[in-house]
Order: C-alpha cells, then sequence, then structure tokens
C-alpha cells in the first residue's frame, strides 16, 4: 500500500482477473497496461475538511436513500456457525460507534494530497457498489433486543433511529474502516499498526451487537480491497496532477 501502483503489491488476494477486464463508466483498467480515458481530479489536501464534510453528507443520503429504497423485498439472512458462536455483547456498541471518531481521525492523520485523493475515491467507490447491492438484493437480519439502560441503552436507541436494518450485505461499517486504516499506514506506519487494530475490532463489534453476519464482514473486506485496487490503478492518472 505504498509507492507506484503495481500488481505484486497484493500478495493477499490476487486482483489480475477482476482487474483485466472490468468496465467502469466506460473506462477499461487492465492490470497490466493502464488503458483508460479517464483522469480524476486531485484533492486539495488544505480543503480536506471540506471534502470528509460533503463526502459525509453525500454519504448519508446514499445510505438513508437505499436503505428505505428497495428494488425487492429484503432478504432474511442466515447466521452461519461463528455467528451463532459469538455472543451479542452489549457493549460492544461503543465499540461499533467508536467508527464515527476513526473516521473522522483519518483526515486527521491523512496529510499528503495523493493518499487523500486515493483514500477519499476509494471509499466513494466502495460506498457506491454498496449502495447498488443495498438497491437491488437488500438484505436483513432480526435485531437484538436492547439491554439494560443509561447511556449504553441511549446509543442503542441512537443506532437503530439512524440505521436501517436492511442495509446488512456488504457491511461498510468494515469497508470504510478498512479504507481508512489503509490510508492512516500509508501516511504513517507505527499509527498503522493501531488504525489496523481498531479496524479489527469494528469488524468484529459489527458481530457482537448482531448488527451484521460473517458474511457481511467479509462482504464489506472484499468492497474495500477491490475499491482500494482500483483506485490505486487509476491513482496513476491522478498522480500526473501532483507533480
Amino acid at each position: 500500500m505504498k509507492g507506484r501502483s503495481s500488481s505484486s503489491r497484493f500478495p493477499a488476494i490476487s486482483m489480475k482477473a477482476i482487474l483485466r477486464n472490468l468496465l467502469l463508466g466506460g473506462v477499461i483498467i487492465d492490470s497490466d497496461s493502464l488503458l483508460m480515458n479517464l483522469t480524476l481530479p486531485a484533492l486539495d489536501s488544505a480543503k480536506k475538511w471540506r471534502w470528509a464534510a460533503i463526502g459525509y453528507l453525500l454519504f448519508s443520503v446514499g445510505y438513508l436513500l437505499t436503505g428505505n429504497l428497495h428494488l425487492r423485498a429484503p432478504t432474511v439472512l442466515a447466521p452461519s456457525g461463528l455467528d451463532n458462536f459469538l455472543p451479542f455483547t452489549n457493549w460492544t456498541i461503543w465499540i461499533y460507534h467508536s467508527q464515527f471518531v476513526f473516521l473522522w481521525l483519518t483526515f486527521y492523520l491523512i496529510q499528503g494530497a495523493e493518499n487523500l485523493t486515493r483514500v477519499v475515491y476509494s471509499m466513494a467507490l466502495a460506498s457506491l457498489l454498496s449502495f447498488g447491492v443495498f438497491l437491488i438484493y437488500p438484505t436483513i437480519i432480526l435485531r437484538a433486543g436492547q439491554l439494560h439502560s443509561g447511556l449504553t441503552a441511549s446509543a442503542w436507541q441512537f443506532l437503530y433511529a439512524v440505521d436501517s436494518p436492511s442495509n446488512c450485505f456488504p457491511s461498510l461499517h468494515v469497508a470504510l474502516a478498512a479504507l481508512a486504516a489503509m490510508g492512516i499506514w500509508r501516511e504513517k506506519k507505527s499509527a498503522g499498526y493501531v488504525a489496523f487494530a481498531w479496524a479489527l475490532l469494528i469488524a468484529l463489534s459489527t458481530m457482537t451487537t448482531k448488527q451484521h453476519y460473517f458474511i457481511d464482514v467479509v462482504g464489506g473486506l472484499l468492497i474495500a480491497l477491490f475499491s482500494y485496487a482500483v483506485m490505486k490503478k487509476i491513482s496513476g492518472s491522478v498522480r500526473q496532477v501532483y507533480r
């Protein structure tokens, strides 16, 4: 996740076959040679908070729309063996909610314009792909009951008030946390270790709060890796803007 784009930089997952024939908005991306007619505008890091606010607003609109507008009735997901093994843990709602702090902290830590551009565009692509799935094939999980009272109960009430139960697969919570960790890692390795640990805890909390099942977590991670890989390829043309 550092330096120039190279297909050899993805030892954990092979994107070659996927990227070779990917058609994205009329742009063909080949894993060996970059053949595209699209040039993405670079984002000015001095205006990153403006981009963060605009991005959050657009994301909220898209998430709320696809949470309530579906082309078919939502499918109820069945838990896997791992989902049945993991208990519902009431207090992990705070780890789940820490996603918001994590994302804003990501914008604070990322200083480089190239890294900022790649992370923002990757998050945008991951969100758009997920919104498409939410619209075409919505899924739902039967929510666990709220336990106890006080601040933790308020945290659950807030979640259920703003979050649709049908935006399950893929988990955008996981996708965005993973992309944020990648961006922080690329900016500063020492902070990246903490960021990946935080992202892992967030992913785990999506299952212990029973907001998501394991398949949603896997889907979110794949969306994140795919989006980052695509933007890493495209950023070859973006990079020309910086230099």
